[in-house]
């Protein structure tokens, strides 16, 4: 295959970019999709199941402990979630290990969201990293709203501000 030349090199880093940004562009669910169903543990080993929460409100953030933007996002939802009383927030790590996304939650004292890890060592559909991956989730944080239906109303990639979050969070709510 030849590439293209311009001023005697090739473009292939900029196709590669360019393909990279198109891609990320249609990569994440978006408003209107289905949410796809998962099962994964909270801290307690109970078992939360998306679809077995149809008929209420759900908010996902993906996040993850290395990450600073997360690190600043989540004692800021999760002072909103407890105001507003939202029942099922979830915090979803795809990059750490369970041990590691516990003691953040802990050490933080991150009451009114449940962390749930999407454990990349794990097995089968909906687990290890492959929520994540079913929400083409690239990078963090991101945060998913699903409304009573199981569809996603938003979706916001990057800090979430709380008045953002508020906003997303009538959208879901009757």
């Amino acid at each position: 295959m030849r590439l293209l030349r311009i001023k005697g090199r090739t473009i292939q880093k900029q196709l590669t970019l360019l393909l990279f940004l198109i891609t990320s562009l249609a990569s994440a669910v978006r408003p209107g999709d289905v949410a796809p169903d998962f099962t994964l543990n909270d801290p307690s080993g109970k078992k939360v199941t998306l679809s077995a929460l149809r008929g209420q409100p759900v908010v996902l953030t993906f996040w993850a402990t290395w990450c600073l933007v997360c690190k600043e996002e989540l004692p800021e939802l999760n002072q909103e979630a407890a105001r507003a009383k939202v029942k099922n927030m979830f915090a979803v790590s795809a990059t750490d290990t369970p041990k590691a996304a516990l003691d953040y939650f802990k050490q933080a004292k991150l009451g009114a969201i449940t962390p749930l890890v999407d454990a990349p060592k794990a097995k089968g559909p909906g687990t290890g990293a492959g929520v994540a991956k079913s929400y083409r989730i690239i990078g963090q944080p991101v945060s998913v709203f699903i409304d009573s239906k199981g569809k996603v109303t938003a979706v916001h990639s990057g800090y979430l501000p709380p008045e953002q979050f508020r906003v997303y969070l009538k959208q879901i709510r009757p």
